[in-house]
């Protein structure tokens, strides 16, 4: 089963459920294996006419390693059509990154409060 709080998604493929989580590490693999930074990675995911298979199928293969660490990349590709397609993969991904990366702004915490700052150079007169 998932674990939310580790940022953990179930994708079921076939009779079987795995689990995706990206971890840093996760990342850095996917990056490795496809020679672009994760915000080059993201932005083609998320444009339908540049998403490509081989795309999918590394940032799948990436985010079981985690749980699935016996998985190949091959037998990622293979969930693929097992879980129902590339766009249901992908919708899964989305919501795993979503999870390991949740919104700063819901969780953030405030900060000490610090008075307004004078004018000045910093150095005593």
């Amino acid at each position: 089963m998932a674990n939310q709080h580790k940022g953990e998604v179930e994708l079921q493929a076939g009779e079987k459920t795995y689990t995706l989580r990206y971890s840093i590490d996760a990342i850095c693999s996917m990056e490795a294996a496809l020679g672009k930074g994760f915000p080059a990675i993201a932005a083609e995911m998320s444009d339908i006419n540049k998403m490509s298979v081989s795309v999918v199928r590394q940032v799948l293969h990436s985010g079981l390693q985690e749980g699935h660490p016996e998985l190949t990349l091959k037998e990622a590709g293979e969930l693929i059509l097992s879980a129902g397609g590339a766009l249901k993969v992908m919708a899964k991904v989305t919501e795993a990154l979503g999870a390991a990366f949740p919104d700063a702004k819901k969780d953030a915490k405030p900060g000490p409060q610090q008075g307004p700052r004078r004018a000045g150079t910093g150095r005593p007169s």
